[in-house]
């Protein structure tokens, strides 16, 4: 699986897989054997590698608060395609009228309603697609004009699924 971590400012792209009980992470083109040591909420010890990373772990908002050697650093992990999809949100122009779908899916649930003011990042819709729910956000601080979908409508990829006034 693999997963697109924020921490900070920096963005990594890692892959973990499993093949008979044992663990691989692939983080900047290497390759590292890994495995929990220990997972006791919210510490962890973790092997990867020959490196012991022990870590604190707490949920913060929209991400983790992570505490490592002392150090505290705010953190994102997605699912790749979850951050494909927030990515798609986040880097839509502005200027741009309307919002649109950034993969193929179903309209689960409608967060908004017309002329509702919209702050950026806040959730405007829930999209099935490939048997996971996606919240859709605004790129942008806004009003929406119009709702272009209904729940359970089925929609294609940049397909206008909101219009901004």
């Amino acid at each position: 699986m693999k997963y697109i971590v924020r921490i900070e400012e920096k963005q990594f792209e890692i892959e973990i897989t499993e093949n008979n009980g044992r663990i691989t992470v692939k983080m900047d083109g290497r390759q590292y054997p890994a495995r929990i040591l220990e997972s006791t909420l919210p510490y962890y010890s973790i092997l990867l590698g020959n490196t012991v990373l022990e870590l604190e772990a707490e949920i913060d908002g929209p991400g983790q608060e992570i505490v490592w050697k002392g150090n505290k650093f705010k953190a994102q992990v997605a699912d790749q395609r979850v951050a494909q999809i927030e990515n798609a949100a986040i880097t839509s122009k502005p200027a741009s009228k309307d919002l649109k779908s950034p993969l193929p899916g179903v309209i689960i649930k409608i967060e908004v309603e017309d002329e509702q003011e919209v702050q950026a990042g806040q959730g405007i819709l829930i999209l099935e697609a490939m048997k996971m729910e996606n919240e859709i956000k605004s790129p942008f601080p806004g009003k929406i004009k119009k709702v272009l979908v209904r729940e359970r409508q089925t929609v294609e990829k940049n397909q206008a699924l909101v219009v901004f006034a």
